[in-house]
C-alpha cells in the first residue's frame, strides 16, 4: 500500500525528465508545487490493488468445476494471490415436457475462475472476489470493487462488520479509478472518478464522477467522448468536466477532470484548467463546469454532406458550455453557453 500524503501521482518525474522546461515557465512551476500540498483527506490509494474475497464462506475448489473436490472455505476479506484466470464454458442441454412432449432446451453457461496460490493453492470463482481499492482508517472503512462485471462500488464497515452502502452502473465497466481531492467540499467523504475506454465503434470512452456526501454514494456527473466515422447522421461528441481542487497554499483551482497529476499539457505547455467565470459570484469550491463540443455534417436539399473546394467536409459545431453548483446535498444547474461555428471534416470524404 502507498500512503498518499497527495493524490498518487508520477508527475514528479515529468518535472525531472523536463526541468529545464518547468524553470522558464513560472505557472508550470506554480502547477508543480500546488501539486505537491494535495491533502488525502483521511484515504489511503491501494497502488496496486488487493484482491479479497468478499463474502462469506467462499469455496475454494480443487479444479474450475463447481463439482469438483471442495478443498476449504475462506473467510470474508481473505487477501488472495491469483496467478490465472480463465472462463469454464457450457454447453447444457434440458429436456422440458410441453403439452405432453419432451422440448430439448440448450443453455450456455459461462462462469470466471481465478487459480489462487495463497493463502491456500486451488481456484475460486471470480464472482467471490473484489479489489480494495480504498480504505480510510480515521473512519474505519474499506471500498471494494467486484472483479468482474459492471462497475458496482462497496462501502464496508470495519466496526460493524457489514456493507453499509453501495452504487451499481449497470452499463458502465471501470478500468480507471481515483479519488479526487475534496478540501472544502461540503458534506463530502469521498469523490470519486471513474474511466473507461471502449476500443470498438471508432473508439470513444466515458468518465463518470461519484460523490459519497452525507453517507451515500451518488453519481454527479459524467462525461465522454466518441469518434464516429459517419456524422451525416449522428454527432461527434465530445465533452469533459473541470473539478474544483483546493491546494495547500488555499488556492483553488478548475482542473480538467480533477486530475491534477496531468495539470500539465505536454503538447501546449499550458495548464489543463478553466478559468473562473468573473461573472458568478458563488463560492469556488462550489462550481463544477461541463463542456461539450458536437459536431454533425451539414447535409443539402439531397441530404448529401456538403463540401468545401479542397474536399473537406462543411460541419456545424456546437459549443455548449454548463456550470453547476454543488450546495452540500445536490448538484444543480445554474447556467448554459451555447455557440455555433463553422467547421470542417476529413473523416468524410468526396466522391
Amino acid at each position: 500500500m502507498t500512503k498518499s500524503g497527495l493524490i498518487i501521482s508520477s508527475f514528479l518525474s515529468l518535472i525531472i525528465s523536463c526541468g529545464n522546461l518547468l524553470a522558464q515557465n513560472n505557472e508550470i512551476q506554480k502547477a508543480n508545487n500546488f501539486m505537491q500540498s494535495v491533502s488525502n483527506n483521511g484515504f489511503t490509494s491501494i497502488a496496486n490493488p488487493y484482491p479479497f474475497t468478499y463474502k462469506d464462506s467462499v469455496k475454494l475448489y480443487s479444479s474450475p468445476d463447481t463439482n469438483s473436490n471442495v478443498l476449504r472455505t475462506l473467510k470474508f476479506r481473505t487477501q488472495l494471490t491469483i496467478i490465472e484466470s480463465g472462463r469454464d464454458q457450457r454447453k447444457i442441454e434440458e429436456y422440458n415436457l410441453v403439452n405432453g412432449k419432451k422440448e430439448l432446451k440448450i443453455k450456455y453457461l459461462a462462469l470466471d475462475w481465478y487459480k489462487i496460490s495463497y493463502p491456500f493453492s486451488g481456484y475460486i470463482k471470480a464472482s467471490d472476489v473484489a479489489l480494495l481499492l480504498f480504505n480510510n482508517y480515521e473512519k474505519r472503512t474499506d471500498y471494494f470493487m467486484p472483479a468482474i462485471g459492471v462497475f458496482k462500488l462497496l462501502k464496508y464497515d470495519l466496526s460493524k462488520n457489514i456493507f453499509i452502502d453501495s452504487i451499481e452502473l449497470p452499463d458502465f465497466y471501470a478500468e480507471k479509478i481515483d479519488i479526487i481531492d475534496h478540501n472544502g467540499w461540503k458534506n463530502v467523504d469521498m469523490l470519486l472518478h471513474a474511466g473507461f475506454v471502449a476500443p470498438y465503434c471508432g473508439g470513444g470512452g466515458e468518465d463518470i464522477f461519484i460523490i459519497e456526501a452525507n453517507n451515500k454514494f451518488t453519481k454527479i456527473i459524467s462525461c465522454s467522448y466518441q469518434n464516429i466515422e459517419d456524422i451525416t447522421d449522428q454527432d461527434d461528441y465530445e465533452s469533459t468536466v473541470y473539478i474544483p481542487v483546493k491546494f495547500g497554499s488555499g488556492k483553488i483551482l478548475l482542473v480538467n477532470k480533477g486530475d491534477v497529476e496531468h495539470i500539465f499539457n505536454r503538447y501546449s505547455t499550458a495548464l489543463n484548467i478553466y478559468p473562473f467565470p468573473k461573472d458568478l459570484t458563488i463560492p469556488k469550491q462550489e462550481l463544477i463546469v461541463k463542456v461539450i463540443k458536437e459536431e454533425r455534417a451539414i447535409l443539402d436539399k439531397n441530404k448529401k454532406p456538403v463540401f468545401d473546394k479542397d474536399g473537406d467536409c462543411k460541419t456545424k459545431i456546437t459549443d455548449k458550455t454548463e456550470f453547476y453548483r454543488w450546495n452540500g446535498v445536490s448538484l444543480s444547474l445554474i447556467k448554459t453557453l451555447t455557440k455555433y461555428r463553422a467547421g470542417i471534416s476529413n473523416v468524410l470524404i468526396k466522391e
